[in-house]
């Protein structure tokens, strides 16, 4: 039998620790949000890069993001 993929997703979250679930279910809302072309247009979000680098570009955040 065959399993589609809402299936595959439904077993990848019942093995998923309870500590992830929020940003899966982050990324499924952005996901829904890119489907109704909603996205703002791209040189918006490139305006934008500049001002969040301060905070992402940081020792802190690398930290953060370094056993992942």
């Amino acid at each position: 039998m065959l399993i589609g993929n809402k299936e595959k997703i439904q077993h990848y979250l019942e093995q998923l620790p309870d500590k992830y679930v929020t940003e899966v279910i982050e990324y499924l809302r952005f996901l829904e949000f890119k489907s109704k072309n909603k996205i703002a247009d791209k040189s918006s979000m490139l305006l934008s890069e500049q001002s969040l680098s301060k905070v992402w570009l940081t020792i802190e955040e690398d930290e953060a993001w370094k056993n992942g």
